[in-house]
């Protein structure tokens, strides 16, 4: 008599297998996302961090030159259009600096002095009035408040997580790094 061969699986051993793989995926999905969002915080502060030692960097070479009062296209930095404060921090590119700067002025300035400082592929675009950072299409949110810069990683506020904010002073190239930021921008959200 010939023996029958099995092949393939049995369907109690399907299901074993089928059990085995979700309870894997329950465990493992979440730590393979939180290593995704580690990911982009680890590269938004680095960001924020290369922003920091460039300021730091353009007021050095704004001291070095003997420099007092706004500069206009500061030499010996980047491609030579970053302008400067009255203080000597960048301020802008080709960007309108005068002690009654408007409001139109100084956002402009935050968004063109992200571009021009940082010389990355992270982009970054301004927001509305409301900070509407939600709907945005680029890496960072850019917006203002009097004589600061507010860069806001849109990666987080669009996750509903909290995220980074970076507020540089032009006046003083003092620069803050808040970890929790979602809680101030969340409300004004769409």
């Amino acid at each position: 008599m010939a023996s029958k061969q099995n092949n393939g699986f049995t369907l109690v051993e399907l299901v074993v297998v089928i059990i085995i793989l979700g309870i894997i995926s329950v465990i493992a999905i979440p730590k393979f996302i939180n290593l995704q969002d580690d990911a982009q915080r680890a590269s938004i502060k680095g960001q924020f961090a290369a922003f920091d030692s460039a300021v730091k960097l353009y007021h050095s070479l704004w001291l070095t030159g003997s420099h007092q009062g706004r500069v206009e296209n500061l030499a010996n930095y980047g491609d030579g259009t970053i302008d400067s404060s009255p203080t000597g921090y960048p301020w802008g590119v080709d960007a309108i600096y005068s002690p009654d700067t408007t409001e139109h002025g100084q956002y402009y300035a935050c968004i063109e002095l992200w571009q021009g400082l940082t010389d990355n592929s992270t982009t970054a675009e301004g927001t509305d009035q409301d900070n509407h950072i939600g709907i945005i299409d680029s890496d960072i949110g850019v917006t203002y408040t009097t004589d600061t810069c507010i860069y806001v990683a849109a990666y987080f506020v669009q996750n509903k997580q909290d995220t980074l904010q970076m507020v540089y002073n032009h006046n003083t190239g003092d620069i803050e790094v808040n970890n929790a930021a979602y809680e101030s921008v969340k409300d004004k959200q769409l």
